[in-house]
């Protein structure tokens, strides 16, 4: 992985990356990948950590390619929790959803809700413009709307998913 990370199509671009945010509100090193036009990994688009050693190994890549943002989606609320350090590179928010809900607290996370004002009276910011958003905003609500699928609109009736 490490390898394939070091590959020149991995290297920041030198053109400020397009994310409709105010820099102003970021850390040094978010306004520096961005100004930059870093490169970023989505760690799973589904499926979860399994286990704390498989989670230290995605930590490790990212500290052995420090100019890449890995980011990821997770219901593992107490293993994420349980790590004492994430490299600056390394960015998580926890899904809502889970098992681990209630564990959350004020961390960083994700709900999905029915709809557009559902999640603003929520209080939830979207990540709809760009999948990023999730671990830039400056927030620790970031909310998503659910996909339009009858089955999965009959199932969360009008609820988001921690109300599930």
């Amino acid at each position: 992985m490490i390898s394939e990370l070091s590959h020149k199509r991995f290297r920041a671009t030198g053109d400020p990356k397009n994310i409709p945010i105010d820099t102003d509100q970021l850390d040094n090193w978010a306004r520096a990948w961005i100004r930059n036009g870093g490169k970023a990994v989505r760690i799973h688009d589904a499926g979860d950590f399994f286990s704390r050693w498989y989670l230290d190994l995605w930590i490790e890549i990212a500290k052995d390619v420090p100019d890449v943002l890995f980011y990821a989606y997770t219901k593992e609320v107490e293993m994420f929790q349980s790590v004492e350090q994430f490299p600056n590179n390394f960015r998580y928010l926890f899904s809502t959803g889970g098992l681990q809900d209630d564990l959350i607290g004020n961390d960083r996370h994700a709900d999905v809700f029915p709809n557009d004002d559902a999640m603003t009276e929520a209080g939830y910011s979207s990540q709809e413009q760009n999948d990023l958003l999730a671990v830039l905003l400056p927030t620790n609500l970031v909310g998503i709307v659910a996909n339009n699928i009858p089955a999965f609109n009959k199932k969360m009736a009008g609820r988001r998913f921690s109300e599930l």
